[in-house]
């Protein structure tokens, strides 16, 4: 099992000069993704988003069950025992 949750919106924290970007407040933004396997790669589980939002609006005409993943969502996009 690998999970993972990127800052997806985050902006670097430095340029290319290493030096510090100033005047902007960080975004925390985050999705958790979670993808399983065994060792060989002949058993894979379909992946699981975690996300903030019930519905996000490019998935707003879309039904979840029709999604290659499965879809969950909470406040924190973070994996809980719930899930």
């Amino acid at each position: 099992i690998k999970k993972t949750g990127p800052f997806w919106k985050m902006e670097p924290s430095k340029s290319h000069a290493k030096e510090a970007i100033a005047g902007k407040k960080k975004n925390k933004q985050r999705v958790t993704v979670l993808l399983c396997s065994n060792l060989l790669g002949t058993i894979k589980i379909k992946p699981l988003v975690i996300h903030y939002y019930k519905t996000p609006r490019p998935l707003l005409r879309i039904k979840k069950e029709d999604l290659p993943v499965n879809y969950y969502w909470n406040n924190t996009a973070w994996m809980t025992t719930t899930i």
